[in-house]
Order: structure tokens, then sequence, then C-alpha cells
């Protein structure tokens, strides 16, 4: 993040400050924070990452198994698509190296742990951001199709969404 101070210089803040939704639940946006604080360790970053993803699949009730069995899971279940099934099982290898003090993994760099939280808020983004910003707006089209009725003779309409609300 960039400050600009008067007319001629500028601070630059390290790490960014991110902001992730609230409608994230609590703890996968506790990982999501964590992950992009640290994203300097790039090894902390990419453990924060892979709990963010481990957190998220058992906040949608996927608790049995390994973190690999659940992933593979929410792909069954097609929560996920194949290839958010492939990118998240790179992002538990790569956590698995760090975790597991691998000898013959080579030290991540910051773009590792960046690409590993892009994917964690990605995946944050299609399970939980997405479908609440859809449950908003159809509520939003909800209400105002039921001010416009009695306002144009019944006629449903989708004026009144805002742009806050999706």
């Amino acid at each position: 993040m960039t400050a600009r101070l008067g007319s001629n210089f500028n601070a630059q803040y390290w790490p960014d400050v991110e902001t992730f939704s609230d409608d994230i639940p609590t703890q996968p946006r506790s990982y999501l924070k964590e992950a992009a604080e640290t994203l300097s360790s790039a090894r902390a970053s990419i453990v924060m990452s892979a709990g963010a993803v481990d957190s998220m699949l058992k906040a949608l009730n996927l608790t049995e198994g390994t973190l690999n069995q659940r992933i593979e899971k929410a792909a069954k279940d097609h929560l996920i698509t194949e290839d958010m099934k492939e990118w998240a099982h790179d992002v538990r290898l790569d956590a698995n190296d760090q975790r597991h003090a691998d000898l013959e993994a080579a030290p991540p760099s910051i773009d590792d742990a960046r690409r590993c939280l892009d994917f964690a808020r990605a995946f944050a983004e299609l399970l939980f951001v997405l479908p609440a910003r859809v449950q908003r707006g159809k509520k939003a089209a909800e209400e105002a199709s039921g001010s416009d009725s009695s306002k144009k003779g019944g006629e449903p309409g989708v004026t009144g969404i805002s742009e806050g609300a999706l």
C-alpha cells in the first residue's frame, strides 16, 4: 500500500493491508489474513494459505478424512472445478513441503506465497463471497420487484439493486 504524503513524498507500508469479506466464515478469514500478513515470510504464508483452504472445506461440512480426501470430495460434489481441485492440491503440497521440512524442496519465494494466497482468496470468493452476493442481489431484486409492482401495475423489475447490495 502506498500512502501519499504531500506533493513530493510517498510512504510504502509492508505488508499491504488486505481485507477479506465478512461473507467468509471467521476461521478461514483469520487464516487468509495471516497468510496475507506473512507474505514476506513465504513458508509461513504458504502454510496459512493451505490452512485457509482446509478451514473453508471444514466450514462446508467436509470434515472427514485428510485434506487430500476433502479436496477430492469437494470436486466430486461439484463444489469446485477440476482446475480448482488441481490448484488446491498444489497449495496443499506446497504447504506439506514446508510443514514437513522437506529437504528436497527448494525454499519458497514470495511469489510462491502470493500464488498460494491468490488461490485461497479465489477459493473463498467462489465458496462464500459470490454465493452471498447472489443472495443479496436476489433479495434486492425481490424487494424492488415488490415495490415496483405496486407502482407499475404488477410489472416485475430489477431496478433498485445498488452496487453495494451485490
